[in-house]
């Protein structure tokens, strides 16, 4: 508790642990973490693809994911989600890997934009697609917020790397608008509740909101 490092806990959702998003964050803001990353587990690769019944369903987990939410406010605790990196910073791209800023290289010397892609899929083509390249975004409230999502899942749920997943993409605007109405109501002092701070990171989380 008196360290002086930042610890984030990272926590994959899945249908094990849905239910025990409030337990979990009481468990370690008692063990003094300020951060908690939850993502829903991956379903384009590694173990949803070999295991049966993890995957969620996107309604329960906005549910609970919301709930934590509130908990996580009155704890202090900040809650980090993929669908929030760029909401503070608006951008046509949805990471780092269609940016072209990532070059990720295999242990057997493939070399990719993106970690997820490890097959004789086309390694350059993630690159630089940017949301108005989507007929599905263009006109999206949380277009550049989102930034068309992650183009790899489009492509495995629609085989189509220009394709939306339509549940993938209900449950981003719906964390989008959830986090737009959140800062509405608690201008920036949400902030500092709810979403990764940088500078407070550096500083090792002590920053007053």
């Amino acid at each position: 508790k008196n360290s002086k490092n930042t610890v984030i806990v990272r926590s994959t959702i899945t249908t094990s642990n849905i239910d025990h998003l409030i337990e979990a964050i009481d468990y370690w803001h008692g063990l003094g973490i300020k951060f908690i990353h939850f993502e829903t587990v991956d379903i384009s690769s590694g173990r949803a693809i070999s295991q049966d019944g993890i995957i969620v369903d996107n309604k329960y987990f906005l549910t609970k994911f919301f709930e934590a939410l509130d908990f996580a406010e009155g704890k202090g605790v900040k809650i980090i989600n993929s669908a929030y990196m760029n909401l503070m910073s608006p951008a046509e791209t949805f990471c780092t890997s269609i940016s072209g800023r990532n070059v990720i290289v295999f242990p057997n010397g493939m070399k990719t934009n993106c970690y997820k892609v490890d097959d004789d899929f086309d390694k350059n083509i993630l690159k630089g697609i940017k949301k108005n390249n989507k007929v599905a975004c263009k006109d999206c409230f949380a277009g550049y917020i989102c930034g068309g999502g992650c183009h790899f899942r489009h492509r495995i749920t629609t085989d189509n790397i220009l394709g939306v997943d339509p549940n993938y993409c209900m449950v981003k605007r719906e964390l989008i608008r959830d986090a737009i109405i959140r800062l509405w109501k608690g201008e920036k002092q949400i902030l500092g509740k709810y979403f990764l701070d940088i500078e407070e990171i550096k500083k090792g989380g002590d920053k007053n909101d």
